[in-house]
């Protein structure tokens, strides 16, 4: 007898879609798990942006001479110049947690919007309150913030009036507003400078109506500038680190990456032009057991990211390209995760 699902592709069913498959330490590519909407060439520019977990597919895209956008080139100088927020992006906006907080960078880079600077203070120095860390001792004045973040706006500008190819990784649900002007933080007051004041600052954790709405914002604005853009999105695997909710941590994250996770899959069902890459499926489905974590079951280990690496770029790999595709990510351990600066005080 026939069904519906008679003759559909193996890839279909979990028998011969996981169960079938050795889930070891040879396993390089996820088979049939991503297959592309669209292509990306070797004359499309890529930008990057989202949470910490992006700037695996940056570092990964740049190793593999894809053509990504730098609009905020790392000065020569400097030795180490991911900790000044260079080398992570395709702007030195730093991590971008939550999809509000890439809204509004974007509307005030175009000038939809616009904004006074949230500006925090320790130790004499002052901070760019919307990308805390990429200035770690600060600078000195309100003027210096006030004209770094202008030369940074006009520098996002750049980046969308040339992107072909947007990719954004999704992290949070949870974020922290400024309540006077409702600006969307990357990190509580009092992590990385300033001091918290309920009346000055409250938690959000925003549902998926919240962040569908805004991913729509995010798309239109984009495509105003760039009419032919694609987007790429994808959710972070990894954890929350802290929560504000009263409840356990687990829930939490099992929340917040859920609601990602649709708005995702509902953006590529609404848009031919919209993909999305299951990084958070290979890391963390049941079929990975747990092996593509570090002890502490938050951090992603070199195999896990070499994993969801080589399965996403394989899809758009040159047969002609000399360099092994194969290629195990040895930098792990390189991320920049202010997020992870909560955890400083337990």
């Amino acid at each position: 007898m026939k069904n519906p699902y008679t003759g559909n592709a193996p890839s279909t069913f979990w028998k011969t879609g996981v169960t079938a498959h050795q889930y070891d330490e040879k396993f390089s590519i996820f088979p049939d798990l991503y297959k592309k909407k669209f292509e990306i060439n070797n004359t499309s520019y890529i930008c990057t942006s989202g949470s910490c977990f992006a700037q695996h597919i940056h570092r990964n895209l740049k190793r593999r001479n894809f053509k990504l956008i730098d609009e905020e080139p790392a000065p020569k100088y400097l030795a180490f110049p991911k900790d000044y927020g260079f080398d992570l992006y395709s702007a030195r906006y730093g991590n971008i947690y939550s999809s509000r907080q890439l809204l509004q960078l974007l509307e005030e880079a175009l000038g939809i919007n616009s904004w006074k600077p949230v500006i925090w203070q320790r130790s004499g120095s002052y901070f760019d309150a919307l990308r805390p860390t990429v200035e770690p001792d600060g600078l000195p004045s309100n003027e210096h913030v006030h004209l770094a973040r202008s030369q940074h706006l006009e520098a996002v500008r750049r980046l969308v009036e040339k992107v072909d190819v947007f990719i954004f990784t999704m992290g949070l649900t949870e974020t922290w507003l400024c309540t006077e002007s409702g600006r969307a933080l990357p990190t509580a007051p009092g992590v990385v400078a300033g001091e918290f004041n309920p009346s000055s600052y409250k938690a959000w954790n925003m549902n998926y109506i919240d962040i569908l709405a805004d991913m729509k914002k995010i798309i239109s604005i984009i495509r105003q500038a760039r009419p032919y853009c694609k987007f790429i999105f994808t959710v972070s695997p990894v954890p929350l680190v802290a929560t504000f909710e009263d409840r356990h941590i687990l829930s939490s994250t099992i929340y917040s990456k859920s609601t990602l996770r649709a708005v995702a899959g509902d953006l590529q069902n609404r848009y031919e032009f919209v993909d999305y890459f299951p990084s958070y499926e290979i890391i963390t489905g049941i079929q990975a057991a747990g092996r593509y974590f570090e002890n502490n079951l938050r951090e992603v280990n070199e195999r896990g990211v070499s994993l969801a690496m080589n399965t996403f770029i394989q899809q758009f790999w040159d047969p002609s390209n000399t360099q092994e595709l194969i290629d195990n990510d040895q930098t792990v351990a390189d991320l920049v995760c202010d997020e992870e600066l909560v955890e400083r005080e337990i």
